[in-house]
């Protein structure tokens, strides 16, 4: 049996193997989460000093001569990506470009190109007096697309971010393993088959 079959998930009839440098890339999306949530700390503002200093960890590039340990992390960058997301509160610390705040699975990011939003916080979007989306504003600015995005993004109380593939919104290596397998189209648990379910339920020796 090829290595890709055993790695399969056991509900799509592989034996759920784990892909250990996917399970490494999973432990190091722990450290960008922490970026992340955490840029004040003294691990934080050491990496921004030298590796993104103008901008955020998810706008970072990875820069000329990197060490070992920021290229390392860096490839888990895309695998934040793909599971973080920012909740809209006020708006003023969430770049309207090059964040990942709209609602939705597919693409968080706004699409629309225009010098009215280059540099331009979440908050350049609300009515001047209440905490709501200006519609003249985002109707005259975004393509349909991101407009319908926007006005289907609902407003908390202060800004914040979560990683969606969790209930309390916290990061776990676990959803994380599971997300580039299911990417990789090798962990999917949309295609379970009745079959193999109830072929794993056989009480049977380990070895059969």
């Amino acid at each position: 049996m090829s290595w890709d079959r055993m790695a399969k998930h056991k509900s799509v009839g592989g034996l759920g193997f784990q892909n250990f440098r996917d399970y490494n890339i999973a432990m190091l999306g722990k450290q960008s989460w922490r970026f992340i949530v955490n840029p004040n700390s003294l691990v934080s503002r050491l990496y921004r000093a030298k590796y993104f200093a103008s901008t955020d960890f998810i706008n970072s590039k990875l820069g000329h001569s990197p060490s070992f340990v920021w290229r390392s992390i860096s490839e888990a960058k895309q695998l934040l990506l793909d599971g973080t997301r920012w909740c809209i509160g006020n708006g003023r610390n969430i770049q309207i470009v090059g964040q990942p705040w709209l609602m939705g699975d597919e693409n968080p990011f706004i699409s629309t190109v225009s010098p009215a939003i280059k540099k331009k916080t979440v908050d350049a979007l609300f009515c001047t007096e209440r905490k709501m989306w200006d519609e003249e504003i985002v109707k005259d600015i975004f393509n349909p697309r991101d407009q319908e995005c926007i006005f289907s993004t609902t407003l908390n109380e202060e800004d914040g971010v979560y990683w969606r593939l969790e209930d309390n919104g916290e990061y776990s290596v676990k959803s994380a393993f599971n997300l580039l397998q299911t990417k990789k189209g090798v962990w999917s648990a949309d295609n379970r088959d009745c079959i193999w379910r109830s072929l794993w339920k056989i009480k049977a020796p380990q070895n059969i």
